[in-house]
Formats: C-alpha cells, structure tokens, sequence
C-alpha cells in the first residue's frame, strides 16, 4: 500500500471534486449544470490532475521524500502566518476604523433624518414661480448623478422651456434611504413652509425594505420604521469599509464562489425563515395618505408616481449580478427570488396608482414606460443618465402640464 500516494491522489480529487460541485447561472449550460468556459476548465483540470497523479504513480519511490519537504514548509508557512496575519490585521483595521468611523458627522447632519444633502428652502419664496417639491428616495436623488442630471432637475429643465414665461423651480427633495414615512415627516416639518404649488412623491423601494430584520436594524420589526436605520447609517450603524473589503474579498472572488459552492449554497439545513415583502403594506398607504391628505390640505397638487424596476422574468445572468436587494435580507432570512421582489414591486405601485385614484390626484405611471434595460436602470431601480431623462419625459407626457400651471396662476 502505497500511502504517500494515497493521501496525494486524495488531496487531488478533493480539489478537482470541489470544483465539479458547483452550478454555473445562465441559461446555456452543459448537462444542465455547467457554463461552456467552466465545463472548459473543468477539462483542463481534469486532464492536469490526472496526468499529476500519473507522474506520481510513476515516481513512487522518490514521493514520499517529496511529501514530506512539502508538509514541513507547509508546517513553517502557516506557523509564520499565524504570526504575522493577525497583529497586521489588527493594525489595519483599526487605522480604517480611525478614518471611516471616528471622524466626526458633518454639522449639517440632522439626528434623525441623518444624511445632510436635502436641500435648504428659501423663508421667503417667490409667489411669481410655480414651486414643484419632488419626494422621493435615492431614486429621486440620483446618486450617481450630477445635479442636473436628475430627473427633477431635467424635468425643471423641460417645463422652462415650453412655458419660458413662467419662472418654474423643481425642488429635488429626494434623500437615499428615505420612505414614504421620512417624506411625510420632512414635508410636514420643513418642505410645507415653501409653500409649493405641486408635489411629487415617488415611493415603493425603500419601504419594501423596512420589512427587513437583518442588517440595518434593531432586529425586530416595527410597522412605525422605527426599527430601520437605514437613514441614520452614519451615526448608529457606521460603515466597517475595511471589513467589507475583506469580506467582498473573500466572498466575490472566483474560487470561493466556485469550490464546492452547491454544498456550502445547499438549503438542507437552512433554518432561515421566509421573509414577507409586503407586512409593510399598511404602513406605505397610512404614510401616503397621510401626506396627500396634508397635502391637500394646503392647497397642494399632488402628483404620485410609481416606481420602476428592472426584475423580470428571465433576468439575464449578467443583470442579476448586478442587484441589491438580498443585501437586506441573506444574512438572516431566506432570500427572496428575482420573482418575488417584482411582485412586490407591482403591489405597492398599485397601491399607489389606486391612492391616486380614491384621493382624486393626478397618476403617472412610470413603471409600464419604462424600458426595463441596463440603459435606463444600471441596478434595481436607480436610474441612468438615459434613465432619469427618460423619467422626466414621462412625466411631461402623461400629465396637462397647461391645465396646471395654468390653474395655479389663477
């Protein structure tokens, strides 16, 4: 019995069979299991383990001394890793805490709302321009735009243009991480001493997820949000950003995502709990109803629009990378499927359009016009330059923009 050669021939399977269990995404695969390239790499594994332990069999004699230089260096590697590896993480990550924790929160930053970039209203705004306040989320806001790249900004834009009579200021009022709770809060506390003439609320994402436990919150749901803080990361939930490269790290890189990843995937044994989209329900249409009866109330318009997304059936593999959603939930509940985020998605926008439609208040209907493509979405929901134009656009159409204006200036 040749044990050198055993132990050698068992380490090579278990690594060649650590990549066999793995199933690749996408819907053209070989035996149903595996892309092309990787069933290509797996040949090429294939072939070089075997002919290794074919070399191997072949010097058996000389195996055994090879082994054993092999697991003393080995031995003295690990040894002088366990050395070095954790006083120099200790040191790293703390020098991160230092610059991403304990630095000091921007004055501005307010103790509940949190994110400071909500945009400060004049005391004394002007009764000659027609004052339109966009609401909404990051989806208003637009992250990962210029100013005048979001859609508020293009639609200001647009309504100067066909009525260049009539001063027109669109206040984007969109905050990451806001719902329709902090809108009601922030219009009723700030955003109704501008007096607008028209509101825009866009809402349904964000609220989606204050039915989340995980990450973000106290750990127990609360139909008030007052669990979620999401709006309030900087100051209770400040962001490790050097343990959350170690983990991308460790968690996106191909060979951790590969090696035995349908066993370490498998739901045998998962004791998480399936996670209900929609127990935010009857906070979302108290919030709205809310905000529109406010609304109102002071001789407001109101404009609701829903919301787009870019879930469908059949998400092409690349494009599913590219979402967020299980961020909220993976760590302590079952994830739900791309199907199930869309259906909740279409939920709330419904309630939205029929809101509106019970509250006698003007609809747009964003979701159906919008072209579920990486063009105007680049994730979820947030939108593209192309997107936020295209938004504005849809705004312009389905509404009378002349009958508006026009009765406001009476």
């Amino acid at each position: 019995m040749n044990f050198p050669w055993i132990l050698l021939s068992a380490s090579f399977i278990g690594l060649w069979l650590g990549f066999v269990l793995h199933t690749s995404a996408g819907n053209e695969l070989v035996l149903d299991k595996f892309s092309y390239p990787y069933a290509l790499f797996l040949v090429l594994l294939t072939t070089l383990c075997s002919g290794l332990l074919w070399l191997a069999w072949q010097r058996q004699g000389s195996l055994a001394r090879m082994l054993r230089s092999f697991v003393v260096t080995a031995a003295i590697t690990i040894i002088l890793l366990l050395i070095v590896i954790p006083p120099a993480y200790i040191y790293l990550h703390n020098r991160s805490l230092e610059k991403n924790i304990l630095t000091p929160l921007n004055p501005q930053a307010h103790a509940f709302f949190q994110y400071d970039i909500a945009p400060d209203i004049p005391l004394n705004p002007d009764n000659s321009t027609i004052r339109i306040l966009a609401l909404g989320g990051s989806t208003t806001y637009g992250p990962e735009l210029e100013r005048d790249q979001a859609y508020p900004a293009v639609l200001e834009q647009i309504l100067q243009e066909r009525f260049p009579d009539t001063p027109i200021k669109v206040l984007n009022a969109g905050v990451p991480w806001y719902t329709s709770m902090h809108s009601l809060l922030r219009y009723i506390s700030h955003y109704a001493d501008w007096k607008p003439h028209i509101i825009i609320v866009l809402h349904a994402f964000n609220d989606i997820f204050q039915t989340s436990e995980g990450r973000l919150t106290s750990g127990q749901f609360r139909n008030d949000y007052g669990h979620f803080f999401g709006a309030l990361g900087k100051r209770v939930n400040p962001q490790d950003h050097f343990r959350e490269r170690l983990e991308r790290f460790l968690d996106d890189n191909w060979f951790t995502r590969t090696w035995y990843s349908d066993l370490r995937n498998s739901p045998v044994g998962n004791d998480k709990e399936e996670v209900d989209l929609l127990r935010t329900l009857p906070s979302f249409h108290q919030n709205m109803s809310a905000l529109v009866h406010r609304a109102l109330q002071d001789d407001v318009q109101v404009i609701i629009a829903n919301q787009p997304f870019l879930y469908r059936e059949n998400m092409p593999a690349e494009e599913q990378e590219e979402l967020f959603y299980d961020f909220y939930y993976q760590d302590y509940a079952v994830v739900p499927s791309v199907n199930e985020q869309m259906t909740a998605m279409q939920v709330f926008n419904e309630t939205s359009r029929e809101l509106a439609k019970d509250q006698g208040v003007w609809f747009v209907d964003l979701e159906s016009s919008l072209i579920k493509s990486t063009e105007f979405m680049y994730d979820d929901v947030h939108y593209t330059n192309a997107g936020a134009h295209r938004v504005a656009s849809l705004f312009i159409a389905q509404l009378p923009w002349s009958e508006i204006i026009a009765g406001i200036r009476k």
